[in-house]
């Protein structure tokens, strides 16, 4: 109970009556839980595979960069070291590929080389593919084939492999071929690559295909060592992104 002053000076005795409503605490239904854990798991399933996939290429990206650095000052160290005036020295036609792989090796840190017969499996042959479907023979093929001797590969996964050519400038056949990917005439033309280097910044694994993991070098008979595809290569190094169509070897070509 409440005392109140009246206007009288007395007092009025106020009576607090309880209320005896039943109050009623609101909440969420099982099948209104079961409906937002759905919304959810739709949600979920839409965006985290685009979120690993921006990851997975962030970290490609960044792999990249790295191998592209270490490649570069390598040579231009390897060539400061030995007196040379340019690349030519280590790209020498009288050289193997293997030997080439072991010298610049030296002067990278933490390098192992492969040779004839390991059985590590960063040194095993695998094939690598094109940066778009490549069509040979009617199927979708692939680009060539790695054999392992000539690479030398780091601990972070990074490898180089070297293909050493015993005479340049030389004379190289080129297979013209039909819509369908079969040869229908060869022309032959005048090669100033002396030697090829294929950067794969995570070996042997998947995808092993240009413009993802896999890029290529050439040295050239200048001394000079140019990236075979600038434009994928300065879309990793400038804007971050790789551009590539996945496919696969031995696939039908799709009319």
């Amino acid at each position: 109970m409440k005392l109140l002053k009246n206007s009288g000076g007395g007092s009025v005795v106020e009576k607090i009556i309880p209320d005896y409503r039943i109050r009623v605490n609101k909440a969420f239904t099982l099948a209104e839980v079961l409906i937002t854990l759905g919304i959810i798991g739709v949600v979920a399933a839409m965006t985290i595979p685009t979120l690993i996939a921006n990851y997975q290429e962030k970290v490609m990206v960044t792999k990249v960069k790295q191998g592209h650095s270490i490649l570069m000052n390598a040579i231009q160290l390897y060539a400061v070291q030995n007196n040379c005036i340019n690349a030519s020295c280590l790209f020498d036609t009288k050289k193997t590929s293997e030997q080439v792989a072991a010298e610049l090796g030296k002067v990278i840190k933490e390098a192992k080389l492969c040779k004839a017969g390991d059985t590590d499996k960063f040194c095993q042959q695998y094939q690598y593919k094109a940066n778009k479907p490549l069509k040979i023979d009617g199927v979708y093929g692939a680009g060539d084939a790695l054999l392992g001797t000539g690479r030398i590969y780091l601990p972070n996964g990074i490898s180089f492999q070297f293909v050493q050519k015993s005479q340049c400038p030389s004379i190289v056949s080129n297979p013209v071929r039909d819509e369908n990917g079969f040869v229908i005439d060869t022309v032959e033309s005048v090669s100033e690559i002396c030697a090829y280097i294929y950067m794969d910044v995570n070996n042997v694994e998947e995808p092993n295909q240009f413009g993802a993991d896999m890029y290529r070098y050439n040295a050239k008979f200048s001394g000079k060592v140019e990236p075979m595809d600038q434009k994928l290569l300065n879309n990793a190094l400038i804007y971050n992104k790789l551009e590539y169509t996945p496919y696969n070897i031995g696939d039908p070509i799709e009319e």
